[in-house]
């Protein structure tokens, strides 16, 4: 008759990490999922930022990242404050948490949460820090024409995007691509780094690397008048711009007195009419659509949106306004 097993020899069940989840963009919908489906983590609930008024109608539309979590099933916290005082009893009805997930949450976290749980606060950052330190790294990466960019995460400390890192990922940019484009493409790159730090540090074998403060770029967040067009520059610089600026707020313009976006447009090789003026509609055709002037060259216009109206091909936009060839586009005047 055999011995019964010893139980030393029953394998015991790894307990899960408790953790919570917090983001609020587009950009942070796969990392939830990523992490909701890591079977070394429990969340237990998900803090994205309150609704806010949206679209033509201006009605509250909730974050990209509570539609998700409610999709998973997940609890739904939109504090307004995240205050000790106010928070800290909110935390208090989760059992000790391992990890607080921070991805594009959009206010800085108070030093008490930093501390909070077991291995800190976790983020994901969609850039190789800390190159594009700030709240607007993509738009930077390709507003200064970069080839690769990356996704990077981190121990969050007090400073802006200044603590130490655990992993990165270089990504190249792809040709052509606009701001929508590469958000999706480094979110889900982002979503894969997440759950290997997740599971790195759970194993004990993740780094902890300081910041090269002297290699770092600090990038302010996007303003109104960084979305304007200045025509008297060059044809490379406004193209990195319109791509830096799809799909949403993308590059803006006056023409007419009206306020016309612009989404795609591409760079001619030679400027047809050297001595135009910046801005100016040097041609208008059924063919070629409108092709406009710069301090450098010209931008050939491919999709634009009118104030007021949705996207469409710049055929459609020449054919509905009868655009000719002498018009200009302008930026608003500057205030006195």
């Amino acid at each position: 008759m055999s011995e019964p097993a010893s139980s030393a020899h029953i394998p015991s069940t790894p307990r899960l990490a408790h953790a919570i989840y917090m983001g609020t963009p587009d950009f942070a919908v796969p990392s939830l999922r990523a992490l909701a489906q890591c079977p070394q983590v429990q969340i237990h609930a998900v803090l994205t930022q309150p609704d806010k008024p949206r679209g033509r109608g201006m009605k509250l539309q909730p974050t990209p990242v509570k539609t998700a979590a409610e999709a998973l099933g997940f609890p739904v916290f939109q504090p307004t404050t995240l205050k000790e005082e106010s928070f800290l009893p909110i935390l208090e009805q989760w059992p000790p948490l391992d990890f607080i997930f921070v991805v594009a949450y959009g206010k800085k976290i108070p030093s008490y949460l930093l501390k909070y749980a077991k291995f800190g606060c976790i983020n994901l950052h969609p850039s190789l820090l800390p190159r594009y330190r700030g709240g607007a790294p993509i738009q930077r990466a390709l507003f200064n024409g970069d080839t690769e960019t990356g996704v990077t995460t981190m121990y969050l400390d007090d400073g802006w995007d200044t603590g130490d890192l655990i992993l990165q990922e270089r990504v190249a940019i792809p040709q052509e691509s606009d701001c929508g484009q590469l958000t999706e493409i480094l979110a889900n790159q982002g979503a894969a780094l997440l759950v290997r730090t997740v599971e790195a540090i759970l194993s004990g074998q993740a780094p902890r690397i300081p910041q090269d403060d002297s290699q770092a770029t600090h990038e302010p967040l996007l303003t109104p008048e960084d979305e304007w067009i200045d025509w008297s520059q060059s044809a490379l610089t406004i193209h990195r711009r319109i791509r830096g600026l799809s799909p949403e707020p993308a590059a803006k313009t006056l023409f007419r007195g009206f306020i016309l976006r612009i989404h795609r447009a591409s760079i001619l090789a030679e400027n047809p009419s050297p001595s135009a003026k910046p801005g100016s509609v040097i041609e208008s055709s059924k063919g070629a659509g409108i092709t406009i002037a710069t301090g450098e060259g010209a931008i050939r216009l491919e999709e634009v949106q009118p104030q007021g109206k949705k996207r469409m091909s710049v055929q459609d936009f020449r054919n509905g306004h009868r655009v000719e060839a002498g018009e200009s586009f302008s930026n608003p005047p500057l205030p006195e």
